[in-house]
Parts: C-alpha cells; sequence; structure tokens
C-alpha cells in the first residue's frame, strides 16, 4: 500500500562507499509499525559515525516510482529513478517486512540497498526471528555495517535460491537468513550451507568477484525414508526353502525293491529349491537396486508347486 510507504530520511556517510561529508537519502517502506523505529536506527547508526541527515531524498512520485521498480525486481528501473530524482548522489532504500512467529512474537526481515550515482546498487537482507527491540537494533547495525562499511569495489553479491525455498542459509559459519537470499560478500571465497527440515543439507563452495553478483541456485532432495527390510526377509526366506529342497532331494529314497514302502522327496525338493533360488533373486533384486520401482518379479507357493512372473502396480 502506498500510503504506508511514506517516510523517507536523507542520511549522510563518510564511509568507503558514501564519500566524507556527501549527502545520502533512505527511503523506509514495508510495515508501518516499525517504519520509524528503523528509520531511527539508521539515523543513529549514521550519526554516531559523524554523518549528517538531510531531509527530503525524493519526491513523492520518484518513492512511488521507485517502488515499483521494486515490485518487478528490476534493479535498472530503480537505479535510474534514483539518479534521476534523487537530491542526493547516494540513497539507502530500506523495506522491512512483519509476520507473527509462533511465539507470538515478532518475525523481521529487514532489505535494503545502497545507491549511488554510477555504481550498481549494493543489496543486503537480514531475518530476526522472535524480534525483540535489542535485537532488532543488533540487525540493523549488522546491515548498515555490511552496506555500508565496504566499498562497491571491495565487494560483491550472492543472490542464492533454492528449491523448496524457505531453507536458512548458513555462509562462512554464520546465518543469513532463509532463501531466497540476496546479500552483500567480501570479494573472494566463501562456503554455504543450505538447510530445509525433511531434506539433506546442501553445501557450496563460491567465489565472489568484486563489483559483480554471484547466482547461485540449489535443488534440496527429500530426505531419503529408511530401506525396508522386507529384501533381507526374502532373502532369508528363499535361503531357508532352498535348504529344505536341498535335504529333501538328497534324503530321497531308491525303490530298490528291499521294501514294500520308501519315501520319494526328489520331486518336491526340486520345487522348494526352484522356489527358494526364485526368492532368492527377488530379494537380491530389492535389495541391490537404487530407485524403487511399483513392478517387479513375483513368486508365489501354489498347492503342488510355485508360480514365477512379473508383478506391476497400476
Amino acid at each position: 500500500m502506498r500510503n504506508l510507504l511514506s517516510l523517507a530520511v536523507m542520511l549522510a556517510s563518510s564511509t568507503s562507499v558514501a564519500h566524507a561529508g556527501g549527502s545520502v537519502g533512505v527511503v523506509v517502506t514495508g510495515d508501518a509499525t516499525i517504519q520509524p523505529q528503523l528509520a531511527a536506527q539508521l539515523e543513529d547508526w549514521l550519526r554516531g559515525r559523524g554523518n549528517t541527515l538531510v531531509p527530503s531524498p525524493l519526491p513523492a512520485g520518484g518513492i512511488n516510482a521507485l517502488i515499483d521498480c521494486f515490485v518487478i525486481e528490476d534493479m535498472t528501473c530503480a537505479r535510474t529513478v534514483v539518479e534521476k530524482q534523487a537530491t542526493s548522489p547516494q540513497m539507502v532504500f530500506a523495506k522491512v517486512d512483519l509476520a507473527d512467529s509462533t511465539s507470538g512474537m515478532r518475525d523481521i526481515t529487514l532489505t535494503a540497498y545502497w545507491f549511488e550515482t554510477g555504481m550498481d546498487p549494493i543489496a543486503v537482507r537480514r531475518s530476526c526471528a522472535s524480534c525483540t527491540d535489542t535485537a532488532m537494533q543488533t540487525m540493523t547495525d549488522e546491515l548498515m555495517s555490511s552496506l555500508a562499511g565496504k566499498g562497491a569495489a571491495e565487494v560483491g553479491q550472492l543472490s542464492l535460491s533454492s528449491t523448496p525455498a524457505g531453507a536458512q542459509v548458513v555462509i562462512d559459519g554464520k546465518v543469513f537468513g532463509v532463501t531466497p537470499l540476496t546479500t552483500t560478500l567480501p570479494a573472494g571465497a566463501h562456503a554455504i550451507t543450505i538447510s530445509l527440515p525433511q531434506h539433506d543439507n546442501a553445501a557450496r563452495n563460491i567465489t565472489v568477484a568484486r563489483g559483480e553478483t554471484a547466482e547461485v541456485a540449489v535443488a534440496l532432495a527429500p530426505t531419503n525414508a529408511p530401506r525396508s527390510k522386507l529384501p533381507l526377509v526374502i532373502l532369508g526366506a528363499g535361503g531357508a526353502v532352498l535348504l529344505s529342497g536341498l535335504v529333501l532331494y538328497a534324503s530321497s529314497e531308491e525303490d530298490t525293491g528291499a521294501k514294500l514302502e520308501y519315501r520319494d522327496t526328489k520331486a518336491l525338493g526340486v520345487t522348494l529349491s526352484v522356489v527358494g533360488l526364485a526368492a532368492i533373486g527377488v530379494g537380491a533384486y530389492l535389495l541391490l537396486r537404487k530407485d524403487p520401482s511399483p513392478e517387479g518379479p513375483t513368486v508365489a507357493l501354489v498347492p503342488g508347486g510355485a508360480t514365477i512372473g512379473w508383478g506391476h502396480t497400476f
């Protein structure tokens, strides 16, 4: 709602990004209940470093045009608006989003961009779960240090997405938020870990180049379910049936005429041996296959023998 995206404050910075003594504008948008608090924290951060605050960085039309650029995620559009309409050669755009956590406290996400004439914008995002006022102050200080504490020539950007989204991102051992994530990083090598419940963790080693954006997309695989014990059961049963068949075959008696009755178990022994071998084959197939399939070989005992075939689930 544009009537909620109205707070704009001019800031100045003597850091390596902002020219010493220059003017820096900041536009704070998003949740109206947090805008004044965030603007005050940004002002305090910059005043504490000897900066001068100058009002009205953009006219009302320029603020609305800048917001429209961010809605369509067009950074070229946003940069053009700032360079053509801003009364300062440098400006910070900050957007604050608020959500109620399961604990009843605030979950806050803060996204900020640093614009400087002739330079690509630098972006940083930070999140704070169950956020207290103290935690929000810490988050804001850290975000501004990341934005204003490094020159554009000393840093690059990371644009990280995951499928599914909402995965926690840890960079160089520090939690940075959840995907999708856009943040500024010092140029050089970084280790990233992406984690999401019920999915395997993903790790990436990336190199961020000065003044460039490293785009990383990660597909998180669902955690594999425990393997079924059925193949082992079938293997054990098949081995037992095979052994029984061999014993019956070996113990079968020949009709020598020496007695009236004799025990002929060869046929049953052969049948059980075939069934046992088939069961062992099925068990081995199920145990060794990599991807579960709705189809596979089947074996069944029937009166007087056994059947072997191929079953399919429809």
